[in-house]
């Protein structure tokens, strides 16, 4: 998400678990006892070689998270009924969710198609995994 901040305006974050989306809030608003991301922000800085500082980065990422909500990519409708997220959403990211929490190629692939419901026709789907 640190790169994409830079090309999306209205970022949703999501995360099956409460613990994670709290941990996440707790980064969103900068809070003591958050977790300490800097050292990927510092890296992607790098990475991308434009010379913003990596505090710009996560400032810039924070400006544009607007919601943390729940997923389960199990369900034919992964945020729930009357999801605040904007849907259909332009872009998704998926990084190692789906093959952690599918215990077979045929959970895997009803758990895309469920996630590629969220998306606009014409949208983009990065899946990131091992």
């Amino acid at each position: 998400l640190l790169s994409a901040c830079a090309h999306f305006e209205d970022i949703t974050m999501t995360d099956f678990l409460e613990a994670n989306r709290q941990e996440l809030g707790l980064w969103l608003r900068e809070e003591p006892g958050a977790f300490d991301w800097s050292v990927y922000s510092q890296h992607v800085c790098l990475i991308e070689g434009k010379g913003e500082s990596w505090q710009e980065k996560e400032r810039q990422l924070r400006a544009r998270v607007k919601r943390v909500l729940p997923i389960d990519v199990h369900q034919s409708q992964p945020l729930g009924a009357g999801s605040l997220a904007p849907l259909p959403a332009d872009a998704l990211v998926s990084a190692f969710c789906l093959e952690a929490v599918s215990p077979d190629l045929a959970s895997f692939q009803r758990a895309l198609d469920h996630i590629t419901t969220l998306l606009r026709p014409g949208g983009h789907l990065l899946l990131i995994g091992a």
